[in-house]
């Protein structure tokens, strides 16, 4: 499959891989994670399709979701959204594209990957490694060849918050578009290819949000207390 193609999205096929991109080239709802604060075995990703991270923990309350990471304990990292400072509407904005019902809510969490805007989100993404689960290519879970090495990219980056995973996964997605494009690792984000509420007002919110929890969130635990990141193998070369 080429990379870069265009592929429709039909909104009853989507539905039915839960927020994944159906083709070739596809992202489960019950893998490893990619991009997305998800893990192992599913992602892109975000998320978000081929998106999710490494197990971290935390979800709506401590360790509900994302798995268990290390000695970490995420009961103290509770950092609620409002101390950021935004000024536009993150809980729908998120709520509506990201953490809908089927994707990255804490119930679903395509690619483990659990964006629920409350306190904890914070410490799903901020400097957690994304693992780029979540994708298969001909029915076999495997990472992308198109994929950085996992454990190399951070879902949120404080260090260098414009190569965060998740802002690289929204970036090519244009609001009002009725197409997501496979960028080499998983589909550009959202899944199915936007919403009607997905303008882009919307789009910029979700940008500072990411970009404000890089700027001004506090990292729960050290690399040190996390596990190492456990993804699917290369895939093969198309």
């Amino acid at each position: 499959m080429r990379v870069g193609v265009r592929a429709k999205v039909i909104a009853a096929v989507v539905l039915a891989v839960a927020c994944g991109g159906k083709s070739v080239r596809t992202e489960r709802a019950n893998g490893d994670a990619a991009g997305d604060s998800g893990a192992t075995t599913s992602g892109g990703a975000t998320a978000m399709g081929g998106t999710g991270a490494a197990p971290t923990g935390g979800a709506g309350s401590p360790g509900e979701s994302g798995g268990t990471a290390g000695s970490v304990d995420f009961s103290s990292c509770s950092q609620p959204l409002g101390w950021l400072g935004l000024t536009c509407n993150v809980e729908h904005s998120v709520g509506q594209q990201c953490a809908r019902g089927g994707c990255h809510d804490a119930n679903t969490q395509i690619a483990r990957l659990d964006l629920t805007p409350n306190e904890f989100l914070v410490a799903r993404v901020l400097n957690v490694p994304a693992s780029f689960g979540g994708i298969e290519v001909n029915g076999v879970p495997c990472v992308p060849v198109g994929c950085p090495e996992p454990g190399t990219k951070l879902l949120v980056d404080a260090e260098n918050p414009l190569a965060s995973w998740v802002i690289e996964k929204m970036e090519p997605f244009p609001p009002g578009s009725s197409e997501n494009t496979d960028i080499g690792c998983g589909f550009d984000m959202p899944m199915p290819p936007g919403t009607a509420h997905y303008t882009e007002e919307a789009k910029q919110c979700l940008r500072t949000l990411f970009l404000a929890i890089a700027g001004k969130g506090t990292a729960c635990g050290s690399p040190g207390e996390r596990p190492p990141v456990s993804a699917p193998p290369r895939c093969p070369p198309d």
